[in-house]
């Protein structure tokens, strides 16, 4: 069975539904499509993880890459930058801050932490990048102290999101979990899903609920309450 395309058709259902929610003539849909379409090229990165990491079933792969990491990649993005601002009805708008270079330096870092323990240490590539997404998520929190609820809510919602669609995945293919390369992970599992899985999907979902905001120069602001129809005097008596 091709599992990791039947998660990725779950994720952009999901995706779909909250296009959908999302009120119309508010500036989440362009934060949803930007989140989703910028993270679509990580998917190429899925070559890197093969086999070493995991060996997924993929409908059709050309050099270790498959079009299940690109739909991955896309629906997991506007997921993840959306549902804080959806969970608590907020909305973003500009900040009065300049922009500075430093907001742009994360993905630099990112890949310079991920690439420098790869070096150093020879680890699994899983955890050179969860160690990568750590210092990032650090990063974020130094230079957007404004924004550390939200990363922390945002990385905590994405992870019940994919603990719960990597979980029904797992009713549909008890054997997904076989698609990766056990014998080099810890060999924790929390509700059957390995450990690193879960540490990855807080990581992602705490920088990716921020990454817009702190890229573009957002906050996330109250909602406005839906203005009641003024009735005149005397049509109410």
């Amino acid at each position: 069975m091709y599992s990791y395309l039947f998660m990725d058709i779950v994720l952009l259902i999901l995706w779909v539904g909250t296009w959908l929610i999302i009120p119309k003539k508010t500036i989440l849909r362009k934060q949803m499509l930007w989140s989703s379409f910028i993270l679509v090229p990580v998917g190429l990165t899925d070559y890197f993880f093969i086999p070493e990491y995991w060996h997924p079933k993929s409908i059709f792969s050309i050099a270790g890459i498959s079009p299940e990491a690109l739909l991955f990649c896309f629906g997991a993005g506007g997921l993840a930058a959306v549902c804080y601002e959806l969970l608590f009805n907020l909305r973003i708008r500009k900040t009065t801050r300049k922009k500075r270079i430093i907001h742009w330096l994360l993905p630099i870092i990112i890949i310079f932490s991920g690439l420098t323990t790869s070096y150093l240490y020879h680890f699994n590539i899983m955890y050179d990048v969860l160690i990568a997404l750590t210092i990032g998520t650090i990063y974020l929190l130094i230079i957007r102290s404004d924004l550390i609820k939200q990363l922390f809510i945002g990385g905590t919602i994405f992870s019940v999101i994919y603990i719960l669609v990597f979980g029904l995945t797992l009713k549909i293919d008890p054997n997904f979990v076989n698609q990766w390369s056990l014998h080099n992970l810890s060999g924790r599992f929390i509700l059957d899903i390995p450990v690193e899985e879960i540490y990855w999907a807080f990581l992602f979902g705490a920088i990716w609920a921020v990454v817009f905001e702190d890229i573009k120069d957002y906050k996330t602001v109250r909602a406005p309450e839906p203005e009641l129809e003024r009735v005149p005097i005397d049509r109410m008596c």
